[in-house]
């Protein structure tokens, strides 16, 4: 028997279905499937509501949901590898980022993502990914000094035109 009603499910995790379904992007790399992904996860979620002892974890506990399924569908994070909307082209400085971020592993990728584009707290993204806060703390770290040596080394070298993702 579920303890909580659907409206009253439906209130808690709607503040967050942009952010999932952003995420969800990032993570598929595709409008249609991130779709799924989060209406997998909203279902997984309301199975699974009694699971959730603290309401004041309701986003870490989604993202954590979200994450399960990607790597149960065995979908490659693939963050920073969108297209450009319509094939307009971005500013180069949000193209270079976005190039530069291809280059950071998944594991740094992933903490940049929920941290900087999310807005997670360290401790939220530290109960999303089931590891110690200092974890994700170094892991931010890292993933910034390599998305920084990379933005570095490309603006050294100049754009690579096989990099012109909005052709």
């Amino acid at each position: 028997m579920k303890v909580m009603n659907v409206d009253a499910f439906e209130a808690m995790i709607e503040p967050y279905l942009g952010g999932l379904y952003a995420f969800a992007c990032a993570c598929a790399g595709a409008p249609d499937q991130a779709e799924e992904i989060v209406h997998a996860t909203v279902l997984r979620a309301w199975d699974h509501v009694e699971s959730l002892r603290d309401h004041a974890r309701v986003r870490p506990w989604l993202y954590s949901i979200l994450l399960g399924i990607c790597d149960e569908s065995a979908l490659e994070v693939t963050l920073g590898r969108r297209p450009s909307p319509g094939g307009v082209s971005a500013e180069d400085a949000v193209d270079s980022l976005h190039v530069a971020l291809e280059r950071v592993p998944a594991s740094y990728a992933v903490v940049l993502e929920l941290r900087d584009r999310e807005g997670l707290t360290y401790g939220e993204i530290a109960l999303v990914l089931d590891v110690p806060r200092r974890t994700v703390m170094s892991r931010i770290a890292r993933g910034r000094a390599i998305l920084a040596a990379s933005v570095l080394e490309r603006k050294r070298r100049g754009p690579d035109p096989s990099e012109d993702h909005h052709g």
